[in-house]
């Protein structure tokens, strides 16, 4: 489905009000970039905008490749940035060189969804370094997942889409539980996929022998 094609479907099935219960603050060409304090009820409003186009004929691609997780990532940050909650995590206490990490996460999503081999890090050590420095808790972890699971659905749906919202839940779960120091309390390690479990140990920090 091309642009003009979204716009008209979003126009049909979109409250005029912006005050409605299901208001969604999301762009065709800009994904939320345009709306940089994004509430908690925008995100409810575009779960609900999402599933209803999921519901129609108007389909969204799934993600497809590495051109593919560029634009979703993009678009993913470009909100990131803006954000209330989470934007000066980035930009002011982890001072994100966006020109290298753009691409690392590239590289680390290619490599989670298609097996590309790209992704050279150590995510945890990443997250962990910022504790002593600002608050790293579950209200910061479940704010990341729900804008990117809303970015997710705004530009893509299929098969690859279901799954790189599993693995980013998967990965928000260990990670914060992780440098927290907590149970994960989401879900019983005994009852994960195969698929799970690599997941899990992908995002254990690498030992260094000297």
């Amino acid at each position: 489905m091309d642009k003009e094609q979204l716009r008209t479907h979003d126009r049909a099935i979109r409250p005029r009000d912006d005050t409605a219960e299901h208001h969604c603050p999301f762009d065709v060409d800009q994904g939320f970039a345009k709306f940089p304090a994004l509430r908690a009820r925008d995100l409810a409003g575009c779960s609900y905008l999402f599933e209803r186009m999921n519901n129609t004929s108007a389909k969204r691609p799934d993600l497809t490749g590495r051109a593919d997780i560029e634009r979703l990532v993009n678009a993913f940050y470009d909100t990131i940035r803006g954000d209330e909650m989470l934007g000066f995590i980035f930009n002011d206490v982890a001072k994100t060189d966006w020109a290298a990490h753009l691409p690392k996460m590239y590289a680390f999503w290619e490599t989670m969804i298609f097996r590309a081999g790209t992704y050279v890090g150590n995510p945890l050590a990443a997250h962990a370094r910022l504790v002593p420095l600002t608050t790293m808790g579950r209200p910061q972890f479940d704010r990341w997942l729900a804008i990117f699971t809303a970015t997710v659905d705004g530009l893509f749906a299929g098969e690859k889409a279901e799954h790189i919202k599993s693995a980013a839940a998967d990965m928000a779960n260990v990670i914060h539980a992780k440098i927290n120091g907590v149970e994960q309390e989401r879900y019983d390690y005994s009852q994960l996929t195969p698929e799970q479990r690599a997941r899990y140990a992908s995002y254990k920090p690498k030992v260094v022998t000297h």
